[in-house]
């Protein structure tokens, strides 16, 4: 499809005014919409009061070195301030003894009230009463109404937590309301304080101004205090490293590394082996005595004792043998013969004989002789021997070994304790070196902010203009309107531009004429009056 603009390219300009024509309700109804969100966004947002102090401040240097309160020995000299002179004035230290400072002063209904500063930032935020007069025309009463009702909305959406105060949220407040900051071309530096009243503003900027000149006449006068804990600090560290340096000096000589350690370990080494030579030489002592014992029971025992012998009866094992002999001669007659023979009957005759005679034999006591025989007990006595002998070589080997390792460590220990002495000397030089060294960190940390102070040369500080009466200082609610009244109309007007540009509805001749490529000239009905009527012109002038 052709583009109907192709041809003319001033039309979309034209497209786009007609657009912006039509959807004028539109664009008044986002213009409305952005000022009413405006107009509720300033409304909601409570007065604010700003006080302003000046500051005379000078940077010291080594050839000027006036008094703080010598202020003639800074004339005819160019102001020179630091471009870091507000933050270095601005420290938590300062904001934080300015919290906890008390404060006296008249309300506005001239009673005196005496608090503290972070009391006074961290109170609850009471709007303004406002008094409706009896006798009040409607006009009068409305207003006072709806500016009630405001106030009320500002102290519902405004009002602090009922927590308990604490000097971080108060610190955390006044950090934000106050603004330090140097005046070009001059030795002031000015101080701003934005509260909700005027009282409150000016009244903690006094606050901030006395306690920034009494900090900063403290910081001036203590640098010769600073100075010495500088030193003292720098020489406890001093102090300190040396002890070290010693101590890995006197590690490498005695070649260890964990001194008191290896010196611990070496003489519970000591007592164990010790202890280990005494039991081996206990249990050595009582092999030994045991063996004597042994030996000299073994001597006294005889090898021989007489002792009555029981005989062997001669003729049993003589009638065993006959039997067996006349039982293989009654097996050998069985082979050819039978048992019913002669022959066969007598032998069998003479076996009973024999086992007869046998039984009489077993039969009969027997015979008892006095003998010598090897003694049983001496045999055991003689085992106990060899095994005491071997238990005294173990015992007397174990010794010997107890006795070789005690005195390897005994040595060793012996070497090592002259050095005991010195090491518990250097411990103790450490132990005071640091206790020095920390000692003096907490004192340099304490003047830290001083030290920095002090080395920037800051020799001079005076409140040239006192605090002034606050004045209004927001909220801007006119200039807040009129930009929500340009900020829904130019939202409107984007969101005609965009349907404008994406729009592709045929509202003119003139673009049917594009879209066909044919001149059109009749009329077209369902075409705006607007359009109607210049369409008619151009068909009747014959263009």
């Amino acid at each position: 499809m052709a583009d109907p603009f192709a041809a003319h390219p001033t039309k979309p300009v034209r497209r786009l005014l007609g657009a912006t024509f039509r959807g004028q309700t539109f664009l008044i109804a986002t213009s409305l919409i952005g000022t009413l969100v405006a107009a509720g966004y300033a409304l909601l947002q409570p007065n604010a009061f700003q006080s302003h102090a000046t500051f005379r401040y000078r940077q010291g240097s080594e050839s000027v070195t006036p008094q703080p309160t010598n202020w003639d020995s800074l004339r005819g000299l160019d102001p020179q301030i630091a471009p870091n002179a507000p933050q270095l004035l601005k420290t938590d230290a300062l904001l934080r003894q300015t919290v906890a400072r008390k404060i006296r002063f008249e309300a506005e209904d001239g009673k005196p009230v005496e608090t503290t500063v972070m009391e006074l930032l961290l109170k609850p935020w009471t709007p303004p009463e406002v008094v409706i007069r009896p006798g009040a025309g409607f006009a009068e009463r409305a207003s006072g109404n709806i500016r009630r009702f405001i106030l009320d909305l500002q102290r519902r959406v405004h009002s602090r937590s009922s927590a308990e105060p604490t000097p971080e949220a108060a610190i955390e407040v006044l950090g934000k309301g106050l603004d330090v900051y140097n005046v070009p071309g001059t030795g002031l530096m000015r101080a701003d304080f934005e509260a909700t009243d005027p009282i409150t503003a000016r009244v903690v900027l006094e606050a901030f101004a006395e306690q920034a000149q009494a900090y900063h006449i403290d910081q001036y006068r203590d640098q010769a205090t600073v100075d010495l804990i500088t030193l003292n600090y720098n020489t406890a560290q001093q102090r300190l490293s040396d002890a070290k340096q010693k101590l890995e000096a006197f590690l490498r000589n005695s070649g260890t590394v964990s001194f008191q350690e290896d010196y611990d370990s070496l003489r519970d080494d000591v007592r164990r082996a010790a202890k280990k030579l005494e039991d081996s030489k206990e249990e050595k002592l009582t092999w030994d005595l045991r063996l004597e014992q042994y030996r000299a029971d073994l001597e006294k025992t005889p090898k021989r004792v007489l002792q009555k012998v029981t005989v062997e009866n001669a003729r049993i094992p003589s009638l065993q043998k006959r039997i067996l002999s006349l039982e293989a001669d009654r097996d050998t007659l069985l082979a050819t013969m039978r048992d019913t023979d002669p022959a066969v009957q007598q032998v069998q005759k003479q076996i009973d004989q024999a086992r007869r005679d046998l039984e009489q034999e077993y039969k009969r006591p027997p015979t008892e002789r006095n003998e010598f025989v090897e003694n049983d007990e001496y045999k055991k006595l003689q085992e106990v021997v060899r095994t005491a002998q071997i238990q005294s070589k173990v015992a007397r080997f174990n010794f010997q070994d107890a006795e070789q390792r005690h005195d390897k460590l005994k040595r060793r220990l012996d070497k090592m304790i002259p050095f005991h002495g010195p090491y518990l000397g250097l411990q103790e030089q450490i132990q005071k070196a640091q206790k020095a060294a920390d000692d003096a960190k907490i004192e340099f940390d304490k003047l830290q902010d001083k030290e920095t102070l002090r080395s920037k040369n800051f020799s001079a500080l005076k409140l040239a203009i006192k605090p002034t009466a606050a004045i209004k200082s927001g909220p801007q609610r006119t200039k807040s309107v009129l930009l929500g009244l340009l900020a829904g109309f130019a939202l409107g007007f984007g969101i005609l531009t965009l349907r404008s540009l994406t729009d592709t509805t045929v509202r003119t001749p003139e673009e049917i004429e594009a879209l066909l490529g044919v001149r059109v000239l009749a009329t077209v009905p369902q075409l705006d009056r607007k359009n109607l009527r210049r369409h008619e012109r151009r068909i009747t002038s014959g263009c």
